[in-house]
């Protein structure tokens, strides 16, 4: 059956949004939050077709590491059957990439993005496509894991409704600034992840009402959410929100003022005996010029709420925690002072990417990144990076991405390792990536390029990678699925590919993979249906791989 890509694509504002959700959940009487998903069940037994279309399904990232898929994923699927009782389908998957998916899956609605050709014309699937486009963002974006608890009498449509699509809104259009979208962000997917470990519990205390320690972390959890909750609707209230704005902003011009806009070098010590941390004063003096203002700190976090882009952090060895770049995402410093293995920085609840650069140019030197639970570990877009000396470590599944590159984005690389990823390295349409004297072991795919993608290897080894060490898509309208595996030797006329001096060895399935479609397909509108679906480097798609929703339950 012939492969679809081109989705049917929404362009709402908030005025739009509002007034279509009005239209749909106000009704004469109060919807508290119980009902709201019965309420959704019925609307979709009226509105969506129940059989016989298409679509593009974005597969979870439970799932893709169920089935051992490296980074984002579409397949194209047909709907077998809609039960709209659980909001979710039977399908069947037609085509999409080169994995042994199971041809018969149950998805969830949310997760479908019906395609703009379908094998029937006499099909409502504008209308289909609009309800799913609704249902996605209702529950991706308005609905919040606290919800579950709200009283019966109150209306959930009357009290959260306006509020919480203007905030979705204002994080969008820039009127909130990006450190408190940060925090935002950071409250949601907490929320999700406390509610999530509640309902596990709950589950689990069925079985014995009696035990008194799942007892006591189903107290400590509901007091977390709830402390969280308190938090978030400080944000939700428009007129609280416009003072934590105007605080934030007044922070950051004192912030700015106090350092006369002079380069600030922060010195993050994280304790220990005298003799250290004079040594690690020692150390840092070759990294800071006599003139610079320095300032210390005993948490990187902390450094980096108060640091303005082109600042440096220097840390000292030991292991710290960060949940993002905060204004050095726009360009700045980080270095270790001392080993890279002993110098480790790990997310501290920082969702799917540790690690945004976004604009200028970000340099990080003697460190070990050790991703942990987090998708990717360093994401790279309109912005050059610098690594020196750095290792990028990832879990025993290999269920994550080391450094992703999309469109604009340029990384330089030296003396680094990458290990136990997913793939080290994934670089999208004109993203450009040069490693010199990199190694790369022990991952499920070494680099994952397109061939519009600029690769630069040299003195690099790729090495002992379960699946292949390089592997690129290109589009050949010609001969669309066609796979050829080899050696270093295929990559030569493919793209702007140039390799020096670089061993590609000992490979399960093969060193270089290459792999022909009629057209490459990425991974797009996760969250925001405002996106274009099929540009996977727009800007607010950043956003939606931060966070991975609520479509994983």
């Amino acid at each position: 059956m012939e492969t679809d890509t081109d989705i049917i694509t929404f362009e709402k504002t908030c005025k739009q949004r509002l007034e279509e959700y009005r239209s749909l959940l106000c009704t004469d009487k109060i919807l508290p939050s119980s009902q709201m998903r019965s309420e959704w069940s019925y609307i979709a037994e009226v509105v969506l077709e129940p059989i016989g279309w298409k679509a593009l399904w974005k597969i979870p990232a439970s799932k893709r590491v169920e089935l051992g898929i490296i980074g984002p994923a579409l397949v194209n699927i047909l709907v077998d059957a809609v039960d709209v009782k659980d909001l979710s389908a039977e399908v069947t998957v037609i085509t999409g990439i080169d994995k042994n998916i199971p041809e018969q899956q149950n998805v969830f609605l949310v997760d479908l993005y019906p395609t703009v050709h379908q094998i029937n014309d006499e099909l409502y699937i504008k209308e289909t496509a609009d309800f799913i486009d609704k249902l996605r963002f209702f529950y991706n974006h308005l609905w919040m894991p606290w919800d579950v608890d709200d009283d019966d009498n109150q209306n959930w449509v009357q009290q959260h409704l306006e509020s919480r699509l203007k905030l979705f809104f204002d994080m969008q259009n820039g009127s909130i600034l990006a450190e408190m979208v940060l925090q935002i962000q950071y409250l949601i997917s907490e929320g999700r992840r406390i509610q999530t470990k509640i309902s596990e519990l709950e589950d689990k205390i069925e079985d014995d009402m009696n035990d008194e320690t799942i007892m006591c972390d189903l107290m400590d959890l509901h007091y977390c959410k709830d402390q969280i909750k308190s938090k978030f609707e400080m944000y939700e209230d428009p007129y609280k929100r416009s003072l934590l704005v105007w605080k934030q902003c007044r922070k950051n011009s004192d912030k700015t003022e106090s350092s006369n806009h002079q380069k600030v070098t922060y010195m993050i010590w994280s304790g220990g005996p005298l003799n250290s941390y004079i040594a690690f004063l020692n150390e840092a003096k070759s990294y800071v010029k006599a003139e610079e203002l320095v300032k210390s700190s005993f948490q990187l976090q902390e450094s980096l709420d108060q640091a303005v882009h082109g600042d440096v952090l220097l840390l000292s060895e030991g292991c710290h925690g960060l949940l993002g770049l905060g204004c050095l995402e726009k360009g700045g410093a980080i270095r270790g002072v001392g080993l890279p293995e002993s110098t480790i920085l790990k997310p501290h609840n920082a969702g799917n990417i540790l690690l945004d650069c976004s604009g200028g140019i970000i340099t990080l030197e003697n460190l070990t990144i050790d991703i942990q639970e987090t998708q990717i570990a360093i994401l790279v877009h309109n912005s050059t990076l610098h690594l020196r000396n750095c290792r990028i470590i990832g879990q025993k599944n290999r269920a994550n991405s080391g450094l992703l590159v999309l469109h604009g984005g340029c990384v330089v690389a030296q003396d680094c390792f990458f290990s136990g990823l997913g793939a080290a390295l994934v670089v999208y349409s004109k993203g450009e990536t040069s490693l010199t004297a990199c190694k790369i072991q022990n991952c499920l795919v070494g680099m994952k390029l397109q061939d519009d993608a600029k690769i630069n290897l040299m003195k690099c080894e790729i090495s002992e990678c379960l699946e292949f060490g390089i592997k690129v898509e290109i589009c050949r309208k010609a001969s669309p699925g066609v796979s050829e595996v080899g050696s270093a030797g295929l990559l030569s006329g493919v793209g702007e590919i140039q390799l020096s001096d670089t061993s590609i060895k000992n490979n399960i399935r093969g060193d270089v993979s290459i792999l022909q479609r009629n057209s490459i397909i990425h991974d797009s509108d996760v969250e925001n249906p405002s996106f274009s679906f099929l540009l996977f480097n727009n800007p607010p798609m950043i956003e939606a791989i931060k966070s991975d929703g609520p479509t994983e339950k």
